[in-house]
């Protein structure tokens, strides 16, 4: 399956679950006794709220796809992979400044 019909995939469950979630709560919980509806209610919010969830993991999955074809080869395309050179980054970024203001208060 090509990668545009994956996220396509995923677009159209995630939507059709959000969708449904609403549906739930919109129409079918307020014709129910007050317990019921709400749980109904929250069950439907959730639906909602994973649907969303599928549409986000639908746009990572995509975003990681691109970043893979735009990186070397030799580089792994991971997220524990991009939060460690994050950090990498962030402390080498952070000792170079401690070092230049270091080197202006001794001058």
């Amino acid at each position: 399956m090509s990668q545009h019909a994956k996220t396509t995939l995923y677009w159209i469950i995630g939507i059709a679950t959000a969708f449904g979630g609403v549906a739930i709560v919109r129409l079918v919980a307020p014709r129910y006794a007050e317990k019921t509806a709400a749980y109904l209610s929250a069950g439907g919010q959730l639906m909602a709220l994973m649907g969303l969830v599928v549409i986000a993991f639908g746009v990572r999955q995509r975003v990681w796809q691109k970043r893979a074809e735009n990186l070397a080869p030799d580089t792994p395309d991971t997220p524990d992979s991009s939060a460690r050179s994050d950090s990498s980054d962030r402390s080498a970024r952070s000792d170079s400044s401690v070092s230049s203001a270091r080197s202006d208060h001794s001058a």
